[in-house]
């Protein structure tokens, strides 16, 4: 039902001040907080109805509310202000994305440190994933007689390296003819176009190397298949014991479970042509139900595609409105900074 414009004020106070306080709200600290034009006994009256409702709860006997997951959805969908960053918030952010970097994924972590500190809650971001990331480099770099480095790096800054040992001897001389054939026939060709047929096809005309053919190009297809995959970075994971909702043991222990199921978090953070902010709050996702916690997720894009996502998690008790405000220029921010970085128009 549509709530008249007097509950939704006396809801819009009771959920900002129990995000401040983290305890049930009563009329008197309504009354207090914030300048209304009726009594203590309308606006507990009020607050009886709401909680009939499904927007308000009472844990205990006291006359203090809380917000149910209905309410808090309420608020993000028509009573939140919108939060305005102060110039020295845009310039904490702007700081910590102006570094030079040559990496995807090393921006990525960065960037995740870095909001995790800004809303002081735990962050959580899925790397990029690219349908047409190609080949850019390929190198290998000689050791000794049984190990060389393989280095790969992508159209889209993403680099691989990996230390391969071989049972048979090889000389830099024939490592270095092995790898500027690999590097002609694979550079340039998009990743998901590269399988293990494909590599194979290369015997032919790397058959005077067939002694050392096999594993190096098992060690190509290893490397290559792990570039194409989503990883997962997590921030500010000990955040979540500042909260008093996550003091009870069994919850932290349950918190901790899901930040350690990583195609979970996959799931949840799988980018979206939805260009705003999404809000999941607790009843909404049955894992953050479990968790009595809520998630805001902002994508991030390299061009004019949607590359990948950085989620904040938290009670759902959270600042909605801040948090918002703060991730939404973050991710603009942090766009702009790959796009320029990164980006191939080619």
């Amino acid at each position: 039902m549509e709530l008249s414009e007097r509950k939704k004020q006396i809801l819009h106070a009771l959920i900002e001040t129990y995000i401040q306080t983290a305890e049930p709200v009563g009329s008197k600290a309504i009354l207090e907080n914030y300048q209304m034009s009726f009594s203590s006994a309308t606006i507990r009256n009020e607050m009886a109805e709401l909680t009939e409702l499904g927007y308000l709860e009472q844990p205990h006997t006291s006359a203090g509310r809380v917000p149910t997951d209905l309410g808090y959805r309420t608020y993000v969908t028509s009573l939140m202000g919108r939060y305005s960053l102060s110039k020295r918030e845009k310039s904490r952010i702007d700081e910590g994305l102006s570094m030079r970097i040559t990496e995807l994924e090393q921006a990525l972590a960065n960037a995740n440190r870095i909001i995790s500190e800004l809303t002081a809650y735990t962050s959580l971001a899925l790397t990029p994933h690219f349908n047409t990331n190609y080949i850019k480099r390929l190198e290998m770099l000689y050791i000794d007689r049984h190990t060389f480095l393989l280095v790969v790096m992508t159209s889209n800054g993403l680099i691989k390296n990996r230390v391969c040992r071989l049972n048979v001897e090889i000389d830099p001389d024939t490592l270095g003819r092995i790898a500027a054939i690999l590097q002609r026939r694979l550079t340039g060709v998009p990743l998901d176009l590269i399988t293990l047929r494909r590599i194979s096809r290369l015997e032919d005309e790397l058959m005077e190397f067939r002694f050392f053919l096999q594993p190096i190009l098992r060690f190509v297809e290893q490397t290559l298949s792990e570039i194409d995959q989503t990883e997962v970075f997590t921030e500010g994971v000990g955040n979540i014991l500042d909260f008093p909702e996550y003091r009870d043991v069994s919850r932290a222990k349950e918190f901790f479970n899901f930040l350690g199921d990583k195609q979970e978090i996959k799931n949840m953070l799988a980018p979206t042509a939805d260009t705003g902010i999404r809000i999941i709050i607790g009843d909404e996702n049955p894992v953050l139900s479990v968790l009595q916690s809520s998630l805001i997720i902002g994508n991030y894009r390299v061009g004019e595609k949607v590359v990948g996502a950085i989620g904040i998690i938290g009670p759902t008790r959270m600042d909605y409105s801040k948090v918002v405000g703060k991730l939404d220029y973050f991710t603009k921010t942090l766009s702009k900074l790959l796009s320029e970085t990164f980006y191939d128009d080619e």
